[in-house]
């Protein structure tokens, strides 16, 4: 079982397939597609839940994306303090433009082309990791 460990950590079930397919470790991804993985989270969580409650619980899944990357606590307390959608995603960019400099980052970072390809690479890895034979473990 995975579980906690994917948390925060989407691409884990990548690299696990690419591990058992080729045996060999494959890196956790640049930080600028972390960052556009983060921010299309964010964006469903707000809409999801709406422009309330989706604000409050884009919080801990954030909390998990950045724990191990540098000044995050300082970022984590601007962020918990927003109350608008709109903020969490502008101070999202700004954290990584200014710590990892991305300073090409702007509002439309994301197509929605883009947004289904990682989305149906995530969904074959997780099946693939739960096939066994022609039986579904879901």
């Amino acid at each position: 079982m995975i579980g906690r460990p994917a948390m925060g950590k989407p691409w884990l079930f990548d690299q696990i397939q690419h591990y058992l397919v080729t045996g060999a470790n494959k890196p956790a991804p640049e930080i600028s597609l972390r960052l556009r993985i983060i921010e299309t989270h964010l964006k469903e969580i707000h809409v999801f839940y709406g422009k309330t409650k989706g604000v409050w619980y884009a919080r801990k899944h954030i909390a998990r994306y950045v724990e191990n990357l540098k000044s995050s606590k300082e970022f984590l307390r601007s962020f918990n303090k927003e109350t608008e959608a709109p903020a969490q995603i502008d101070l999202l960019r700004s954290y990584f433009a200014n710590r990892f400099n991305l300073f090409w980052i702007s509002k439309y970072i994301f197509t929605l082309s883009s947004i289904s390809i990682l989305y149906e690479n995530f969904m074959f890895h997780l099946f693939s990791l739960f096939r066994m034979e022609n039986d579904w473990f879901i």
